[in-house]
């Protein structure tokens, strides 16, 4: 999404145009009423968009070099009209690039639609979207079309298998907390338990920094997620899958 600039783009730049030279009183009193109204929306048109965090990680599975993600998550509108926007692309050196695109409810990050585009050698489109108490997926691949529904509650995220940027909702959560969260991909439906949450020093980029390490439990599966102190996801670890993403673009 593209931060507006109210004084280089529509309806700023348009206002300017209206009073030529030689206009009466009146036009010119318009003219200055509708600058004057510019000025003052201008930080509302700035404070419609805020970027929340951006940034890449380097992947590594099975312990070597596996490609990258680049992601941005915003904050789009107010009020009522707010939503969350996190969209990011995973290129793998197998070919495979991954585009997903997550559209949520500020604050507590509730899924309102999610799509993701899988190009390489098994390509799939995925959409999900709210549709009243329950959220509905069609994934087409090269198998066909295959629709599925799920349960639609408040606590529901979506978290990708290898994308890292999405853990980025789970936050704020807290130890004991049951986060369901879907994974679109595999068409599968999951609980996920947060175990423990403990503060420890982290290597990044050569600084070390204080982070959060959360575990997290699905079943017999353990997912460990750091977070810096302002929320940011630092690195994931998903030891079942030999999988790691590591924040590069933090200094400290």
């Amino acid at each position: 999404m593209k931060r507006l600039n109210a004084f280089a783009e529509p309806p700023y730049m348009y206002l300017l145009t209206l009073a030529p030279p030689g206009t009466d009183s009146m036009h010119r009193f318009r003219h200055i009423t509708l600058i004057a109204l510019a000025l003052v929306l201008a930080p509302a048109i700035h404070a419609q968009t805020v970027v929340m965090d951006e940034g890449s990680f380097a992947i590594r599975i099975d312990d070597a070099p596996a490609g990258s993600e680049t992601f941005a998550i915003r904050r789009s509108g107010l009020g009522l009209e707010a939503s969350i926007i996190a969209n990011g692309v995973v290129r793998l050196r197998s070919g495979e690039e991954l585009r997903p695109v997550l559209q949520a409810r500020p604050p507590e990050g509730t899924v309102l639609a999610y799509q993701m585009k899988v190009t390489g050698p098994s390509p799939v489109e995925i959409r999900l979207n709210l549709a009243g108490p329950r959220y509905v997926t069609v994934v087409r691949s090269a198998a066909g079309e295959e629709e599925r529904e799920y349960v639609a509650t408040a606590q529901m995220r979506v978290l990708e298998q290898g994308v890292a940027h999405q853990y980025w909702f789970l936050r704020n959560v807290r130890v004991g907390t049951v986060a369901p969260f879907i994974e679109p991909r595999s068409r599968r439906s999951l609980e996920m338990t947060v175990e423990n949450i403990e503060n420890v020093p982290l290597l990044v980029g050569g600084v070390e920094i204080p982070t959060r390490r959360f575990t997290l439990r699905i079943g017999d599966e353990e997912r460990l997620v750091w977070f810096d102190g302002q929320g940011r996801v630092v690195r994931v670890d998903i030891p079942v899958l030999r999988y790691q993403a590591v924040r590069q673009d933090l200094s400290g």
